[in-house]
């Protein structure tokens, strides 16, 4: 269970880590040391826009990385919608203690959920780089499926 109506189905790829946190919040660790950290919010009801997404993801980002004492430097965001359902990605970079690490973060808004998928590295003897970033996000991005809760029989 990732969150409320999804599941990481996860493979050999992926370990769960069990870090005491709430509902809604997982954590996963890819094989190659990078760290995938998976929240689900509930929008039932709710009208929820592209750009108030975007902007509630930057600010929780921003006030997260200072109550750390970490340095938050935004590079890039790749959106778009298609059929309705929004999506997009977030790159950016956290900086402190003399260690920089680079953050791919993506959100898709369907059935009623903001699912959100954050990716970073995790253990220093990792593989590091862009590539592996990339391709241990694209793992975690695929192995997220939601459920509509809806559809109870």
């Amino acid at each position: 269970m990732a969150g409320p109506d999804a599941y990481f189905c996860f493979g050999e790829a992926f370990k769960r880590l069990e870090l005491g946190t709430g509902a809604g919040v997982s954590f996963w660790m890819h094989e190659t040391g990078y760290l995938s950290k998976v929240l689900v919010e509930e929008t039932v009801g709710k009208d929820v826009s592209q750009s108030q997404i975007e902007t509630r993801i930057l600010n929780m980002v921003s006030q997260q990385a200072e109550h750390l004492g970490r340095a938050f430097a935004f590079s890039d965001l790749q959106a778009t919608s298609v059929g309705g359902v929004p999506f997009g990605t977030f790159s950016y970079r956290l900086r402190g203690d003399e260690r920089e690490s680079a953050v791919l973060h993506s959100y898709v808004a369907v059935k009623g959920r903001v699912l959100q998928v954050v990716s970073q590295l995790a253990l220093r003897s990792s593989t590091s780089g862009a590539e592996a970033l990339e391709k241990a996000h694209a793992d975690a991005l695929r192995a997220v499926k939601i459920e509509d809760p809806s559809s109870d029989a």
